[in-house]
């Protein structure tokens, strides 16, 4: 399998560990600069981001964490309702997105990526 390098790259999830020994706390949130505490949820719940069109959230689960980059929107789906998260706050764990300015070698037919 290969991935296509398109120049921007980053992390869409973040996960939480335990600093004593790195294991994962369950806890998951999106990467993004401005956080909500809310958005803080458990491992296995959707977050989805929409990095193209300024629309709002259909579909989904109990807080599962929807978030528009172009309007810069944080929803949370709660009760059945998605809602708006206003409660955000800048995040301290923001990893910021890498963008590559320089080519990136193809590797010769057979090579492996292991």
């Amino acid at each position: 399998m290969a991935t296509v390098n398109n120049g921007y790259q980053g992390w869409k999830i973040l996960e939480g560990i335990y600093l004593d020994d790195n294991s994962l706390d369950g806890l998951i949130m999106p990467n993004i600069a401005q956080i909500s505490p809310e958005a803080i949820v458990e491992d296995g719940t959707s977050i989805t981001y929409n990095d193209f069109a300024d629309v709002v959230p259909s579909g989904g689960s109990n807080d599962d964490i929807w978030y528009n980059a172009p309007s810069d929107v944080l929803y949370k789906k709660i009760s059945g309702t998605w809602t708006v998260l206003t409660d955000r706050v800048t995040n301290d764990y923001y990893v910021p997105p890498v963008y590559n300015t320089g080519a990136c070698p193809i590797p010769p037919s057979g090579a492996s990526g292991s």
